[in-house]
């Protein structure tokens, strides 16, 4: 489940950090008597234990933090860090068993439930982690990520409305949460609600202004509304913050394109083209630029060249349907009267070739429904220049 949050295992080695690192190599601990003593000792086996874990070492990081248990039972954080060594080694059972137990010592601390939803939901246990991560909110109703729990669950049920009651509660209670906000604007994305989402985000991007996800879904929001405008400059202000990022210099060419800068989104497709030759995004973008500017002939070595690299993209394929039906129509005046008679069978022989690129197009269910309405216009364009030229027979 996707949410902007530390991983468990995260969070305890952070805790071990504090109480002294120590190495997988560190000198066996000193075992002393008194509870706080006891305590201390497991906090440096559960310190050697996140050692291990870190340095991928499973089979010690258990040992160690098994051994932390043996002087102090009740320290959640080894049970938390345990759970998740097992998640790493795919362990599911080993893992709800250990974050149960978290819970039996710990029952008002909520990590536990979260996890332990998040296993059982992996697992398809769906009802299961429904109970856990209900179970999590009675007794501590401020871990918004449970509240996330839910709503996936009744998300995985199809019950949307159910899903969005539970981002809305979350929502008015976690404002400014991070995991919250992005996990409310996934759902509401997947049903194409933009105009939703974007109330949430925008705040969520004046938060927090260098995390590029954020930038990127409030861009994809406002693309999903029709603000190209305003997709432009989320694009551009993450382009100052990674100038490098080649995803956001093709995300930024294509806004441009929507705004009508083609030239603009030119530059930015050579800037991709010159660092890297093997991408074939790059070159279609151009082309589709050039198509928009009236540079059909301009844009045709560009789609081969797309299609040479991704023979699969039928877009390029439709494309060059385009790119056919553009020369085709620039071959003869409106008034197809005044045409010259070689000027109406070169018009007819493009259309025949735009045609046959539309039928290739239509093998995709993503174009067909493009293709299928450039070739009813490419017939009654034919209609007119093959009913033109039996009059001159």
């Amino acid at each position: 489940m996707l949410r902007a949050r530390v991983p468990a295992y995260c969070a305890a080695f952070f805790l071990a950090a504090l109480v002294g690192y120590a190495s997988p190599k560190t000198v066996k601990p000193t075992v002393q008597d008194s509870a706080e003593a006891r305590r201390d000792t497991a906090k440096q086996y559960f310190s050697i234990g996140a050692g291990y874990f870190q340095s991928g070492e499973t089979d010690a990081a258990i040992m160690n933090l098994e051994r932390a248990l043996t002087y102090d039972s009740s320290y959640y954080d080894v049970y938390l860090m345990i759970g998740s060594v097992y998640r790493r080694l795919n362990d599911a059972n080993k893992a709800e068993e250990t974050y149960r137990r978290a819970i039996n010592v710990e029952p008002q601390q909520s990590r536990a439930y979260l996890e332990l939803g998040d296993v059982l939901l992996s697992a398809g246990r769906d009802s299961a982690a429904m109970s856990v991560y209900e179970d999590g909110l009675a007794h501590d109703s401020s871990n918004a990520d449970l509240y996330n729990g839910v709503a996936e669950v009744f998300l995985k049920w199809n019950q949307k409305s159910r899903a969005d009651s539970v981002y809305r509660q979350a929502i008015a209670r976690f404002p400014n949460e991070l995991s919250v906000v992005w996990n409310w604007a996934d759902f509401l994305f997947r049903q194409n609600r933009f105009a939703d989402a974007l109330p949430a985000l925008e705040p969520l991007a004046s938060q927090y202004p260098k995390i590029p996800e954020v930038r990127n879904k409030l861009a994809d929001a406002y693309a999903g509304v029709n603000k190209f405008d305003k997709a432009v400059a989320q694009l551009e202000t993450l382009l100052t913050i990674d100038p490098a990022n080649n995803l956001t210099i093709l995300r930024l060419g294509a806004a441009y394109q929507k705004v009508g800068r083609l030239k603009d989104a030119g530059l930015m497709y050579d800037t991709l083209i010159a660092h890297d030759t093997t991408q074939a995004l790059p070159y279609r973008y151009k082309a589709e630029a050039l198509i928009a500017q009236g540079s059909s002939g301009a844009a045709e070595p560009l789609l081969r060249r797309a299609l040479k690299l991704a023979p699969q993209d039928k877009i390029a394929v439709a494309d060059l349907g385009d790119v056919y039906l553009n020369r085709a129509r620039a071959a003869v005046p409106k008034n197809l009267a005044e045409a010259q008679t070689q000027a109406i069978d070169e018009a007819i022989r493009l259309c025949d070739e735009a045609k046959g690129y539309y039928e290739r197009a239509s093998s995709d269910p993503d174009v067909r429904g493009y293709a299928a309405s450039k070739t009813q216009y490419v017939d009654q364009f034919l209609k007119s220049l093959k009913l033109e030229r039996s009059v001159r027979d």
